[in-house]
């Protein structure tokens, strides 16, 4: 089997556990105020710890990317549990994983032979 797809399996399981407890969580304790610009803060923030530290070091760019979503946050007085931030990061760390997939995935061509 190849490793691309037991890694988008496992994306894909990740996706349906934050889909079923998270965001109802989120969305039952956050205005949708607060969830666009968590949103928008972990976005940001994954796409600054990709271009920063590279492919390598996930240990690392979640350190960065919590601490600096906390500071964003509490710039616009808002303060989340470390849980919801966390999640808020791996949702958009899973998007990002899978345009990079997308991305280089080979587009399939087929050929009909002519009559």
């Amino acid at each position: 089997m190849n490793i691309t797809q037991i890694i988008l399996g496992l994306i894909f399981i990740l996706g349906g556990v934050i889909s079923l407890f998270v965001i109802p969580y989120i969305k039952t304790h956050m205005t949708v105020e607060q969830i666009t610009i968590l949103t928008g803060i972990a976005q940001t923030v994954v796409y600054a710890a990709e271009k920063i530290f590279g492919a390598k070091m996930g240990t690392d760019k979640l350190a960065y990317a919590l601490k600096v979503a906390k500071d964003l946050l509490a710039k616009k007085g808002l303060s989340f549990d470390e849980d919801v931030v966390r999640a808020a990061i791996e949702a958009q760390v899973q998007q990002l994983t899978i345009e990079k997939t997308t991305a280089e995935t080979p587009a399939v061509t087929v050929s009909v032979p002519e009559k």
